[in-house]
């Protein structure tokens, strides 16, 4: 990650689809990150796999009825998936 936690600047911007009129600076309505690519993945790693490997607990995107979106990876889970494709 390159940068956490930060305003999204979309939501200020009246041309932007994601301009928000209630925001303000002062008061955003939203935060973002910003990343930044590493690498590719030789292959796609199943939701299969993944929930063979963690738990909800452990990993927010195998716990039932979470669609799958932009979320969290604690550093242990990353570190395993990481491995899995070294």
């Amino acid at each position: 990650m390159v940068a956490t936690d930060f305003p999204d600047p979309t939501q200020f911007d009246p041309e932007s689809p994601y301009f928000d009129p209630k925001a303000t600076s002062e008061s955003p309505r939203w935060y973002t990150v910003e990343v930044a690519f590493v690498r590719d993945f030789p292959e796609m790693i199943s939701l299969t796999t993944l929930k063979q490997m963690f738990s909800p607990e452990e990993f927010l995107l195998v716990k039932k009825g979470n669609r799958l979106s932009v979320m969290p990876v604690g550093d242990r889970v990353a570190a395993e998936i990481l491995k899995m494709v070294e």
